[in-house]
């Protein structure tokens, strides 16, 4: 118990955030809850940037999906994104 003492109270208030195998920092940590608008749990955690899904290390089978917003990185633009849908009977009517 005494060596517990002497650790400072901080070093249990530290997030533990990995991702790929890459550990995140505080700020890395802070900024990618910004960005996603929620609280990330202490985890490790694997991500795919093609596809946005991500999940728990061990487990092969996604737990969600993140899209960034802005950009289409990993997946195609719908029609309707490219502004190439057609309505019925449009293509017809020509």
């Amino acid at each position: 118990m005494a060596a517990i003492a002497l650790v400072p109270l901080s070093a249990f208030a530290d997030r533990y955030v990995v991702i790929n195998g890459q550990r995140l920092s505080e700020a890395q940590i802070e900024s990618l809850e910004r960005q996603l608008g929620g609280y990330i749990r202490n985890g490790v955690y694997w991500f795919n940037p093609y596809t946005g899904a991500w999940g728990y290390v061990g487990n092969p089978w996604p737990m969600g999906y993140i899209y960034r917003r802005h950009s289409y990185a990993g997946r195609h633009r719908s029609l309707s994104e490219r502004g190439r849908l057609y309505y019925p009977g449009e293509i017809l009517d020509h």
